[in-house]
């Protein structure tokens, strides 16, 4: 049995085996939960103005707690008002309220970019095409994953288990030329070896491989996997 653990504010996935080390490293969702003067963390999630201090995010020391007289603090940090960043519990609307992470059987957001994941797990699986139709149809509408670090892809790894799962990228266009669907460059990558092959009858979609530790191969659009929505 893997080992698990349990921070303030945090749920621990299993641990994800990164292949090539040979080693077995816990990681961790983050459960963004205003407590008092500080948010529920782990070691690299604290916003902007904040340190981790015993597994929260924490003002630093001598850090001017005072509201100024839009309600902020005057060192930039969280408002005084105790109330969350909206940027810090999911996507904003126009009206500066925040929208809930919600929607899928599972999800995460990001508490740097305050993107949220959309995991649908327990839907009937679906076509690459009906799977981003779905993440469109969602309110506020969403799109099929895009991954742009490793840090991303460690935010998301643990929470695709050990199934396969649709993402953003295509060759459709242009056999070979990989891009997002939503136009964002795709600079960058995290392929299998050997891969993308374009195996058989053509592979134009990208999934992400939940047994491998969020690696990604092409498959046939036609194919029916899990999915991923991302709502920016």
């Amino acid at each position: 049995m893997h080992p698990k653990f349990a921070v303030k504010g945090q749920r621990c996935a299993r641990p994800l085996l990164l292949l090539g080390l040979g080693a077995s490293l816990a990681a961790c969702r983050v459960e963004v939960d205003y407590e008092g003067s500080s948010f529920a963390c782990s070691d690299s999630v604290c916003p902007s103005g904040f340190e981790c201090v015993d597994g929260e995010c924490r003002p630093p020391a001598g850090a001017d707690d005072t509201p100024a007289d839009d309600g902020t603090r005057r060192d930039g940090g969280m408002p005084s008002s105790g109330a969350p960043d909206a940027a810090m519990t999911g996507n904003v609307v126009g009206d500066g309220a925040a929208v809930p992470c919600e929607g899928g059987d599972d999800s995460v957001s990001d508490p740097s970019t305050g993107h949220c994941y959309l995991f649908f797990l327990n839907q009937d699986p679906r076509t690459w095409s009906g799977a981003q139709e779905g993440c469109a149809a969602l309110e506020p509408p969403a799109h099929l994953l895009t991954v742009g670090s490793e840090e991303e892809t460690a935010l998301v790894a643990p929470h695709l288990d050990l199934f396969d799962w649709w993402m953003g990228a295509t060759d459709l266009e242009v056999e070979m030329t990989w891009q997002w669907l939503t136009g964002e460059a795709l600079t960058y990558v995290n392929w299998r070896t050997g891969e993308p092959n374009n195996y058989g009858t053509g592979e134009d979609c990208g999934i992400l491989e939940g047994d491998t530790g969020a690696l990604w191969d092409d498959r046939d659009c036609a194919s029916v996997y899990r999915w991923v929505c991302e709502r920016d």
